[in-house]
């Protein structure tokens, strides 16, 4: 009987030495997929909160028109809680009313790409801007059309023009001054694809003709970059876009509505 006991005690010990880990196992596991689970639920949260802030914000760019200085020195924009605890902030450092150059990805077949090369807070001041730079990628068959209007400080008789690159062109450089050599004038540029579809497209704007001089900061391009925080979890939105530009492009969503929709 009592080796029998001892066998009974003997297997009791080793069954509970090795269900025991395998427990514990397994709970770490479920445990650590709980863990995971909430990480995720918070971080579209976070996302979602850094988005909100990008929405108020290009709202008021547009609505009011208000300059990416003023956003980032006014409490109402720099920041915000919502009402799910979540909160977002701007990134003052991302967060600029210019570029050095501009970079877009693709212009499809057939549609445009408008870039100001003037300040939109004093549209009747020239940029020092006297000739850009494009480089672009795209099929052989694709050609590159860039129409610009020029302007003069206090003449708002518009002149334009209108020039045609071919694929194997890019780089090119083009001259934009067409009034008396003036580097006073004031341009608003288009780029259109033709043909098929352009990609990596890269515009730099110069102080002198030829491309030489100084590279002067395009004015019109604004940048934004918001930070959502929920619970322990970070995730930032950033944005950039010309500021005079629709934002249709921006949002990767389709509102749907039983009621008519009214633009104010």
């Amino acid at each position: 009987m009592k080796n029998q006991k001892g066998s009974t005690i003997l297997m009791i010990l080793l069954i509970i030495g090795t269900v025991t880990p395998i427990s514990l196992f397994i709970s770490r596991i479920i445990l650590n997929n709980l863990i995971n689970s909430r990480n995720i639920d918070s971080s579209a949260v976070a996302y979602y909160a850094a988005e909100s802030g990008i929405e108020k914000n290009l709202y008021a760019i547009r609505k009011n028109d208000y300059g990416v200085e003023y956003l980032k020195t006014n409490s109402t924009y720099n920041s915000g809680n919502l009402a799910n605890n979540s909160n977002w902030h701007l990134d003052l450092d991302e967060c600029v009313g210019s570029k050095s150059e501009i970079d877009v990805s693709e212009i499809k077949k057939d549609n445009s790409y408008q870039v100001d090369l003037y300040n939109p807070d004093d549209s009747l001041t020239s940029q020092n801007i006297r000739s850009i730079r494009i480089e672009w990628e795209g099929d052989p068959s694709s050609k590159l059309e860039v129409t610009w209007s020029s302007w003069k400080n206090g003449n708002f008789t518009a002149n334009t023009n209108k020039r045609f690159f071919g694929n194997a062109e890019s780089p090119v450089i083009i001259n934009l001054s067409t009034i008396e050599n003036n580097a006073a004038n004031i341009y608003r540029l288009r780029l259109k694809a033709l043909y098929n579809n352009l990609s990596n497209i890269n515009l730099r704007a110069y102080s002198l003709d030829d491309g030489a001089g100084e590279q002067t900061n395009i004015p019109s391009i604004v940048t934004l970059k918001s930070v959502g925080e929920f619970s322990n979890n970070k995730q930032a939105v950033q944005v950039e876009m010309s500021r005079r530009s629709p934002v249709s492009g921006v949002w990767d969503f389709v509102i749907f509505s039983q009621e008519d929709i009214v633009k104010e």
